[in-house]
């Protein structure tokens, strides 16, 4: 007689967190399209001084003009993209959602990280020339060796612009009319968080000290991810077309 023996025990296995998932399907790319911008804004910054003229420090219009655009748009396309695909493989929508916003405040960390080392090899570049760093105004830093300060002064730009960019996708995900309507309050979240980046600052926030900086850039944030969290906690289950 043969016995068998039937094993009830089920081994469990431990889902990758929502976070690394997404930070790996966006690091990568970012990366390289930042040695890009590295490059280019090199060649951009050292060409004139070759032919002779001055040359431009230009990642100060990266840092403020191109970036904070760049950040709203990496959130609008974390849900279109992202959130479909691992709500059919079994995520839930609340855990996505939290991770989601997770993910938005150490993604926009790392973004300012980006930014402050481009600040140094721009330096480089042009000391290499025989050339000083010309810097405009800015509430935390007054030098590019200042790594810290500069990190904290872009972190606080670009998480209000990228939870503001996963807000208004979260809108239109889940209906057109709540999408357009989600513009007229991203907008002024917007707005402030531009001013946070010396780019048409109001009256009231032009001598705005760095500390209160900071705490006007966390509200922003957290009222982002509260309604991106309205939105999504009870989104209906639906194929979205990529």
């Amino acid at each position: 007689m043969t016995l068998r023996i039937w094993s009830t025990r089920t081994i469990r296995t431990w889902p990758t967190p929502v976070v690394l998932l997404l930070f790996l399907s966006y690091a990568p790319v970012i990366t390289l399209l930042w040695v890009a911008l590295v490059v280019l804004a090199a060649l951009v910054t050292a060409g004139p001084a070759l032919w002779g003229g001055a040359p431009w420090d230009i990642w100060e219009q990266v840092s403020a003009g191109f970036a904070p655009w760049f950040a709203l748009g990496l959130g609008f396309s974390l849900i279109r993209m992202f959130m479909p695909l691992h709500i059919a493989h079994g995520r839930i929508r609340r855990e996505f959602t939290a991770h989601a916003t997770v993910f938005t405040a150490l993604f926009s960390a790392f973004l300012a990280v980006l930014i402050a080392v481009g600040y140094l090899l721009e330096r480089v570049v042009l000391n290499s020339l025989g050339q000083t760093q010309s810097l405009g105004y800015h509430r935390f830093f007054t030098d590019t060796y200042q790594f810290t300060r500069v990190v904290a002064e872009y972190w606080s730009i670009y998480s209000s612009w990228m939870i503001v960019g996963v807000f208004v996708s979260a809108a239109f995900y889940r209906s057109r009319t709540l999408g357009l309507g989600s513009l007229l309050v991203g907008f002024p979240l917007v707005y402030l968080g531009r001013g946070l980046a010396n780019l048409a600052v109001p009256d009231h926030l032009e001598n705005l000290p760095g500390v209160a900086a900071l705490g006007v850039s966390a509200v922003i944030f957290l009222i982002g991810a509260l309604l991106v969290w309205a939105l999504l906690r009870d989104i209906p289950l639906r194929a979205k077309t990529m």
